[in-house]
């Protein structure tokens, strides 16, 4: 709720300055630490959830919805959340992508673009964050073989 909130209504330091002012209600320890987590970039609660289930889990924070550019500097596209470094995207898959044939189609462009330019993707629904940890081992096993990847090269 909170990514969604900066995004919307106000900035981050705003809700930073309002949680430590408010005091003596009930649950500001927990909304504290909550606004911890908060990141901008975030373009839906899902993408925040999926986010969150990979730091809960002990993997490093991915970047949110980064713009990807090419080797020849055209735009590629944005992905919801990202290792960069390792080109590893982790795409929430909503119902629409799979029910809307012109989003399905555009999706499979999409990702031949990225794996053009050897982008590897970890595709996640609905379905996936009902068991956090084969989820979190997915992302963790995609990470493994990319850092290795790139030792060889």
């Amino acid at each position: 709720m909170g990514d969604q909130l900066i995004e919307r209504w106000c900035s981050l330091d705003d809700l930073r300055v309002a949680v430590s002012r408010a005091g003596g209600i009930r649950g500001i320890t927990r909304l504290r630490a909550a606004v911890e987590l908060v990141r901008p970039g975030s373009e839906s609660p899902m993408e925040s959830a999926l986010r969150l289930v990979l730091v809960d889990h002990g993997l490093p924070e991915p970047e949110c919805n980064l713009d990807v550019r090419g080797s020849d500097g055209r735009f590629l596209g944005r992905v919801d959340l990202a290792y960069p470094e390792l080109r590893i995207a982790i795409e929430y898959e909503g119902r629409h992508h799979q029910e809307d044939r012109a989003t399905y189609l555009r999706d499979i462009a999409r990702r031949e673009r990225f794996e053009a330019e050897r982008w590897a993707f970890v595709l996640v629904t609905d379905g996936d964050l009902v068991d956090e940890r084969r989820l979190v081992d997915r992302v963790r096993r995609r990470r493994a073989e990319r850092s290795s990847d790139a030792q060889r090269v």
